[in-house]
């Protein structure tokens, strides 16, 4: 029985794209490995026969030494390399990348082989798997931002579909989690039909209420949300983005799209928000979504 994982994903980018992301230095540190961590690069040599060498920080502190030797960059259709202890002397698995284009995305497959079964059981036993899905959504998002054409979050949530799916569309649940940390929701109005309207209210420490108006233009039960996203007043009614000091450059109406993909006893959810500029404000909505999907997971999770 072979000792290997492979993880798939669609990634809504051109190939050429995707490819510069893991042979890119600037860019590798900014989405390499699962939510939460970070990387710090001390060596990189992308070619047959360099190293990558770098610093996992975990997001209770710990630290991890990491080393890859590169064996093949064939752009841009396939990377393979070596991952080994930190100093070299023992290959603890193989990697192969492959990036296949589909219609104007990218179908990539990371398949790691594992020098023996110990080593394999060990990987199981951190969440190698769910680790690598995790990385793969983190590229997701990279790339989407890098190609300026929207801002993409992608979280893996503990709880089965219908959790999940019930959490976005019944206003007393989404009352739970809508809005950053330490923000709460006071109302949520929800005509869950395509056409129908919706009004989404969060309320600061401070005590200010920020509205969010729309339509919604797609309902797939329990698979896509599509809905226009404007801010609004306490009456449903659109509002400059001026009136919450947003500069006149930022657009009056952008366009939310959620997916739910079904995982069995658990859910992976996308909100993907086109039209938002990619300029400073980008750090700040990212913010936001990623705390409201923390706040989300904590209110499903089982």
């Amino acid at each position: 029985m072979p000792h290997e994982i492979t993880i798939t994903r669609v990634i809504d980018a051109p190939r050429e794209r995707v490819f510069r992301a893991f042979t890119d230095p600037q860019q590798l540190d900014q989405w390499w490995g699962p939510q939460g961590f970070t990387n710090v690069t001390q060596h990189i040599d992308v070619r047959p026969g360099g190293r990558w060498q770098y610093v996992m920080h975990g997001p209770a502190g710990e630290t991890y030494d990491n080393l890859i030797r590169y064996e093949t960059i064939d752009e841009p259709a396939r990377i393979t390399y070596a991952h080994s202890s930190s100093d070299g002397s023992d290959d603890e698995f193989h990697t192969t990348l492959t990036f296949e284009e589909v219609q104007g995305q990218t179908l990539i497959t990371m398949s790691s082989r594992f020098a023996t079964d110990e080593k394999y059981q060990e990987a199981l036993a951190i969440g190698a798997i769910e680790g690598g899905h995790s990385t793969l959504d983190k590229l997701a998002e990279h790339v989407a931002l890098n190609g300026g054409g929207a801002l993409v979050v992608t979280r893996l949530i503990h709880a089965p579909l219908d959790a999940v799916w019930r959490a976005w569309t019944m206003p007393e649940q989404l009352m739970r989690w809508w809005g950053p940390a330490n923000y709460t929701s006071p109302r949520a109005e929800i005509d869950l039909r395509e056409g129908g309207r919706y009004l989404f209210a969060m309320r600061s420490p401070e005590g200010q209420d920020f509205y969010s108006v729309g339509r919604f233009v797609t309902i797939a039960p329990q698979q896509r949300i599509v809905y226009t996203d404007s801010f609004g007043d306490a009456d449903g009614n659109v509002v400059p983005p001026t009136q919450y000091g947003l500069s006149e450059a930022f657009p009056l109406e952008t366009l939310v799209t959620v997916e739910f993909e079904d995982l069995g006893d658990r859910t992976r959810l996308t909100v993907i928000n086109r039209g938002i500029p990619i300029d400073d404000f980008t750090r700040y909505a990212r913010q936001g979504w990623t705390e409201s999907m923390d706040k989300l997971a904590a209110a499903v999770e089982v």
